[in-house]
């Protein structure tokens, strides 16, 4: 577990990246990592997110508001999955 909390400021750095792939794959894995339970409980607490969350939001909203262009919001929808898991916290 703790491994894993301290890959969580690292994935954010990758969602500051302009390369499509090297953002995606973070969204991705930050989606995956937020999404998981042991024992009917999240694994991150908000306790955990905290030190990391104003950067790991202000960086996936970037993403999104960089091109408002419809095709382009489409073709993210990891971008926005991310985000909606951080709903539940």
């Amino acid at each position: 577990m703790d491994q894993l909390k301290t890959a969580l400021p690292v994935l954010v750095e990758y969602l500051a990246k302009t390369e499509f792939v090297v953002y995606t794959y973070a969204a991705v894995t930050l989606e995956r990592l937020l999404f998981q339970k042991r024992e009917n409980a999240a694994v991150f607490t908000k306790t955990d997110l905290a030190p990391v969350l104003q950067d790991l939001l202000g960086s996936l909203f970037g993403l999104i508001e960089r091109d408002p262009a419809p095709e382009k919001l489409a073709e993210n929808d990891f971008l926005m999955k991310c985000i909606v898991t951080h709903v539940n916290y």
